[in-house]
C-alpha cells in the first residue's frame, strides 16, 4: 500500500551553452492515498509525467530515446 510517508524525487540533468551539466531536482511528489491502490499509482504517474513533459518542452534538443519508439 502507498502511504503518505513515501515521496518521489525526480531529477534531471541538462546542459547549458557552456556545456556544463546542471542537476535539477524538482519538489517531492507526495502521495495522497485514497485507498484505491491502482488509482493512487496512476495519480503519482500523472504527476511524474507532467514534470517530464515540462522538461522535454523546455529542452527538446536534450531529449533522447534510448530505444526505437516509433515505427518507421
Amino acid at each position: 500500500n502507498i502511504t503518505k510517508k513515501e515521496i518521489i524525487l525526480s531529477g534531471l540533468i541538462t546542459t547549458n551553452k557552456a556545456h556544463l551539466f546542471i542537476l535539477r531536482i524538482e519538489k517531492p511528489i507526495k502521495p495522497m492515498p485514497t485507498g484505491n491502490y491502482n488509482e493512487d499509482i496512476l495519480n503519482l504517474l500523472r504527476q511524474y509525467k507532467a514534470i517530464m513533459e515540462d522538461y522535454i518542452k523546455k529542452y527538446p534538443e536534450q531529449w533522447y530515446m534510448f530505444r526505437k519508439f516509433w515505427k518507421e
